[in-house]
């Protein structure tokens, strides 16, 4: 998992496809884009593109992905996300091939953070997180991109 201010995603180039976000942001005017999901590179790269209200972290689920890297991107508002680890997790539903995404419940070791306006996080496969989350009595709307990124296979390397 990665947290830092939005000004700063150019440095974690070693994330694949980041360089091709940050050029997808440069050029495309955020606050103009209807919700829904947005193809950069076919399925390799896409955006989804959320507005809603954070809800009770009660109302919530960890979720993991098996085949997709999560950039979470905060263009307004803030909410509260956890994170858990895979030990503490307890399977609330099955793996959905199709979404690429199995929801958990979780107790014990849960750690919190505030994602606030012009902040991003950065969640690789199997690293659960639970977004969306109310961390005050007023939270206003949100909006958020969420990147998914499909990681390259390894280069094959000759053998020597």
């Amino acid at each position: 998992m990665i947290h830092d201010l939005l000004g700063k995603l150019a440095n974690y180039a070693n994330v694949p496809r980041v360089t091709r976000i940050v050029a997808y942001l440069a050029s495309t005017d955020v606050t103009s884009l209807q919700e829904g999901d947005i193809p950069i590179d076919g399925e390799d790269l896409y955006v989804k593109v959320l507005r809603y209200h954070p809800e009770p972290a009660t109302a919530n689920y960890f979720e993991t992905h098996r085949e997709y890297t999560d950039v979470q991107i905060m263009f307004d508002g803030d909410e509260l996300m956890q994170t858990a680890p895979r030990g503490e997790l307890t399977d609330h539903t099955s793996y959905d091939a199709a979404s690429d995404y199995q929801f958990f419940t979780a107790t014990d070791a849960v750690s919190s953070f505030i994602v606030r306006e012009g902040e991003f996080v950065v969640f690789f496969p199997g690293e659960a997180h639970k977004p969306g989350c109310r961390w005050r009595e007023r939270d206003r709307p949100v909006l958020k991109l969420v990147f998914k990124i499909r990681p390259r296979p390894p280069a094959r390397t000759r053998p020597r």
